[in-house]
């Protein structure tokens, strides 16, 4: 292996690592904010996508409407 891939693995060993541990903060933090969440979604615990307890909801909005005469 020459200089600049050793470089290269070390830089992106760096870049992991660093990705690792923003990850594992920020999974902490949405860990301790759980409790939060539930009680601001009324008490449903809407963490888990495929949760039987979630009804979905559909809103549509009319953007434009426009009217052409044809004659």
């Amino acid at each position: 292996m020459n200089k600049a891939s050793k470089e290269l693995i070390e830089k992106r060993r760096k870049l992991f690592k660093q990705f690792e541990e923003l990850r594992e903060k920020l999974r902490e933090t949405w860990e301790a904010e759980k409790e939060e969440r539930k009680y601001l979604r009324n008490l449903v615990d809407t963490d888990e996508l495929d949760s039987e307890n979630v009804e979905e909801e559909v809103v549509e909005f009319v953007i434009k409407e426009e009217i052409t005469i044809c004659e």
